[in-house]
Formats: structure tokens, C-alpha cells, sequence
């Protein structure tokens, strides 16, 4: 159980980084960014699934403390994925103002 608990860990502590990048890239890389966090969610989420299965295998004097550590990589997973929604929603509305900020901006020096 240890080695995979500690791969998780790893693979939460990649997307934080990944977050930190997706918030200052470039309009051209946030595409790549999305998938490449889609991807380690994927391999988190496949590893929490076999973290529940061997938490039950753990003998009874280590299974409070491995349930405790699997919780929370279940909330780090919930958290980062609600990091990188309210990052995705940012970007949405600011390509939104940037937009309009521009077209309003074009249509004054047109006149």
C-alpha cells in the first residue's frame, strides 16, 4: 500500500505544479495543459480505487491511519479539480472581457 500511497502523493503534488503553470500560460498552451492534468486525474483516480481496495487488506491496528491517508487524497483530488475549474471559468471570462475590452477598443478607433 505505501508505494502506491506515495505515487498519489507525487501525482497530486504534478497537478499542483501543472495548476501553477496553467494559471500563467499562454493562451496557446492551456489546451495541452487541460489534457495533461486530465491525464494524471486519471492515473490519481485509478490509484485512490486500489488504495480502497488494499485499505481493507491492512491490519487492523494500521487501517484507521490508512483510511485517514486515503481521505485525504480523495479531498486533494476534489480540491484540485475544483482549482482547475475555477481556473478554466477565469480564463472563460477573462477571453470574454478581453474580447469585448478589444472590440469596444476597435470600434472607437474606427469612427
Amino acid at each position: 500500500m505505501e508505494p502506491i500511497y506515495h505515487q498519489t502523493n507525487k501525482l497530486v503534488q504534478e497537478v499542483q505544479h501543472l495548476l501553477g503553470q496553467y494559471e500563467r500560460a499562454a493562451p496557446e498552451e492551456i489546451s495541452r495543459l487541460e489534457q495533461q492534468i486530465s491525464g494524471t486525474f486519471d492515473l490519481i483516480s485509478e490509484k485512490i480505487d486500489r488504495l480502497e481496495i488494499l485499505v481493507n487488506k491492512e491490519p487492523p491496528t494500521r487501517r484507521q491511519n490508512a483510511k485517514l491517508r486515503l481521505d485525504q487524497l480523495k479531498y486533494d483530488r476534489q480540491h484540485l479539480d475544483a482549482a482547475l475549474r475555477n481556473l478554466q471559468y477565469r480564463w472563460i471570462i477573462f477571453s470574454a472581457v478581453g474580447e469585448a475590452f478589444w472590440v469596444t477598443c476597435g470600434s472607437r478607433r474606427e469612427r
